[in-house]
């Protein structure tokens, strides 16, 4: 029962992390489409752009492959057969914010000097999300030693 109540409070909360950053990043397309917020505000130099458009990008090619294979660490994978629910919780939050912070980044960032290569990876990380989609299966498959039996 207990582990019922833990799992289902854990899905909620990854969900929500999950949804939230979209929802945002779909409220800046909003917001800037309306002309409530005026694309193009960052101005600066060639070379600053350049430097932003850089780090994002490393930024962006390092979270995919890190989040996409962060539960198969072996340090991690034991805390979360051990731990269960709560190093789920913890580990799954920890990666939905990281692709999350990294798609509202990139959202606002191609509103804000209107580069398309923003818009792009801003896509791309939505389609790496659903790669890790918090579903009650997956969820219970990442806690347990063996995908196939869960432990109750």
């Amino acid at each position: 029962m207990d582990y019922r109540i833990a799992m289902d409070r854990t899905i909620k909360i990854l969900k929500t992390f999950f949804w939230a950053p979209i929802i945002i990043a779909v409220l800046f397309v909003v917001l800037y489409e309306t002309d409530v917020l005026l694309p193009g505000g960052l101005q600066m130099d060639d070379q600053g752009q350049y430097m932003l458009l850089a780090i994002v990008e490393l930024a962006t090619l390092a979270a995919i492959p890190l989040t996409l294979y962060m539960f198969r660490v072996k340090s991690i994978k034991n805390q979360l057969t051990t731990l269960g629910a709560e190093a789920l919780q913890r580990y799954g939050i920890l990666r939905l914010m990281i692709l999350g912070a990294c798609v509202m980044t990139n959202t606002l960032f191609y509103y804000m000097t209107m580069t398309p290569s923003y818009g792009y990876m801003a896509i791309i990380l939505v389609l790496a999300m659903t790669f890790i989609y918090p579903s009650r299966k997956r969820c219970e498959a990442e806690i347990s030693t063996n995908p196939t039996q869960r432990e109750e």
